[in-house]
């Protein structure tokens, strides 16, 4: 069985950076109500590499049809 990787920025956060993490459970939450396959995210700071970035998730999931469902939704611009 294959696992898919998604990986996803926070240039969509609407959020302050003091609240960050609840951008990453909104999708995840998002992710658990509309992908059956999702197993699950990590979430990585990237600030001291990425003058554009602060962090980046990492959503996982099994069927390839979820992952671009999630992209869809939460891909770049």
């Amino acid at each position: 069985m294959n696992l898919y990787r998604v990986y996803v920025n926070d240039s969509k956060n609407t959020y302050p950076y003091e609240h960050l993490e609840q951008y990453w459970l909104d999708i995840d939450s998002w992710a658990r109500n509309n992908c059956a396959s999702y197993v699950g995210y990590d979430v990585q700071d990237v600030s001291d590499v990425s003058l554009q970035w602060d962090e980046v998730g990492e959503y996982r999931f099994f069927d390839e049809k979820d992952t671009v469902l999630f992209k869809l939704k939460w891909g770049f611009d």
